[in-house]
């Protein structure tokens, strides 16, 4: 994982999510005031099913697969 501090350019990213684009100008700034850009590698495992958190993910750049586990069918 790669974390680094929010750049200027992430409203405009936010601006192109189906989030960002249904927000005003005012409500971008003040969401950008809370985030984070944050890169994984591909195949990287975010979080797990189950694992407790506190965070909003929003994907600007790429795919992120969702796995559930069903128990009756094995891992």
């Amino acid at each position: 994982m790669i974390s680094r501090p929010s750049s200027g350019s992430l409203p405009g990213s936010l601006r192109d999510t189906w989030l960002g684009e249904r927000l005003s100008e005012s409500a971008l700034a003040r969401l950008e005031a809370h985030c984070r850009t944050v890169s994984y590698e591909a195949g990287a495992e975010i979080l797990r099913e189950g694992d407790p958190t506190t965070h909003l993910g929003i994907v600007i750049r790429g795919r992120v697969a969702i796995r559930l586990r069903v128990p009756e069918r094995g891992p």
